[in-house]
């Protein structure tokens, strides 16, 4: 049996291990020889490590025959990740491995981060989910926000805005996926402000009551961003990274860079397998380049699609905004109100939910697929990848399905806690 790698990860809240293989977890928690009691532990850890390198062998033909080019998966159980992994390369030119600790763009997965920042206002009192988004009286009540024709923007609320229900639907083009269109219709060269955004948008009305149903909305999520700005006096990503990621301990995760040589460390190279060619740089450089490396501006979507992390630091999140008891950052009313999916109406942050425990959150983009999880059995996963593949939308559901149905099987998970909470996040959580 070959050596496992073994990760140190050094964090706000305490140092903890990543075990890379059946090996070294096996070295860590074998019991001392010669009692009953240790044989019956030791026989029960093999049983737990062999069902779990079936799940490891599970992965990897899956990936091998989507043609994913690298990946990586981590699993909670019962507020405490037991398995973190890496699967294929960072980058295929380098043959580098991808790791535990490899970030990955993670698409819309990031709306369940913003989300929880707005949760995170409500428990603090400064913010209802029920309070106007624009108008007079609305938080954003600034110029910028005030130039639409349609007087319904003023019944959007922020909770309409998190469940996709503010009245913009897919009729028209995403407005923060078509530069082009956009630059030509306010006569406005590139590159594109949010507020050039908001300005087109606001030409026209709303297709549909705010609060009726759900539509997606990318827009809807930029402007949840620009809510928390207004409301914690602070910028985006910095009142996230304080209020949301501080608490659990995640210290890796950023708001993407546009272009592959601004990428963060540790960031892997990302793949489209979909032959969609190459388009014109998202900052009007003229530059021709893959839709993936420069294409979009997902510093930009950054509240609805544009943080890279891993899938270490997903599942943290997961511990802090899933149900897990002793381990919420949010309490547990706004946790449901998240989590419930009403008629014709999404879930907040979530992309679905069954309403009886389970709930889950993909996220697509040129060279990434991503899905996060909540099962019923106290287990939560997230699989994140550099690559799309010709099932394009539909992958990461293809990845629910083999996920689910690999970690289902095991009926005991190794005695290794790879993290778990410490008695800091109380003194955290005030910061």
């Amino acid at each position: 049996m070959k050596r496992g790698r073994l990760v140190l990860y050094c964090i706000a809240v305490g140092v903890f291990f990543l075990a890379g293989s059946e090996s070294t977890i096996a070295k860590a928690t074998t019991p001392v020889k010669g009692s009953s009691a240790a044989g019956e532990s030791a026989t029960a850890e093999a049983a737990a490590l062999a069902e779990v390198a079936a799940v490891d062998k599970n992965i990897k033909t899956f990936i091998t025959k989507s043609k994913i080019k690298g990946a990586s998966l981590a699993v909670v159980k019962d507020g405490a990740i037991v398995y973190a992994k890496g699967y294929g390369y960072a980058n295929v030119s380098s043959k580098e491995p991808v790791e535990p600790y490899h970030l990955f763009r993670i698409a819309s997965v990031s709306k369940l981060i913003t989300a929880t920042g707005i949760m995170q206002l409500v428990k603090a009192g400064v913010l209802s989910l029920d309070q106007k988004v624009f108008g007079p009286e609305g938080i954003l009540n600034d110029p910028v926000y005030s130039s639409y024709r349609d007087p319904r923007y003023e019944k959007i609320t922020v909770k309409m805005l998190l469940n996709h229900s503010g009245g913009w639907s897919g009729r028209r083009p995403d407005p923060m996926f078509c530069k082009e269109l956009v630059s030509r219709t306010i006569s406005k060269p590139l590159p594109l402000s949010f507020p050039d955004i908001v300005s087109y948008v606001f030409r026209n009305n709303l297709d549909f009551e705010p609060g009726l149903r759900s539509s997606y909305s990318n827009f809807g999520y930029v402007l949840l961003g620009e809510v928390i700005r207004k409301v914690s006096k602070m910028d985006y990503e910095t009142y996230i990274k304080r209020k949301v990621f501080m608490p659990l301990g995640i210290s890796t995760a950023f708001l993407s860079n546009n272009y592959p040589e601004d990428k963060h460390p540790n960031e892997v190279s990302y793949y489209d397998l979909r032959g969609n060619g190459i388009v014109p740089a998202w900052d009007g450089s003229g530059q021709m380049v893959p839709r993936n490396a420069g294409g979009n501006d997902l510093r930009m979507l950054g509240p609805a699609g544009g943080w890279v992390a891993s899938s270490v630091d997903i599942a943290k999140l997961l511990i802090g905004v899933a149900g897990y008891e002793k381990h919420n950052i949010i309490p547990k009313d706004l946790i449901s109100e998240m989590t419930t999916r009403q008629t014709y109406v999404q879930p907040l942050g979530w992309i679905g939910s069954d309403n009886n425990g389970r709930y889950w959150r993909s996220g697509s983009l040129s060279g990434t697929s991503a899905m996060v999880v909540k099962e019923k059995n106290g287990l939560s996963w997230v699989f994140l990848s550099n690559t799309s593949t010709r099932a394009g939308n539909k992958l990461p559901h293809i990845i629910d399905a083999v996920v689910h149905r690999s970690i289902s099987k095991v009926q005991t998970w190794p005695n290794v806690k790879l993290w778990s909470f410490t008695n800091q996040l109380d003194s955290l959580q005030n910061l």
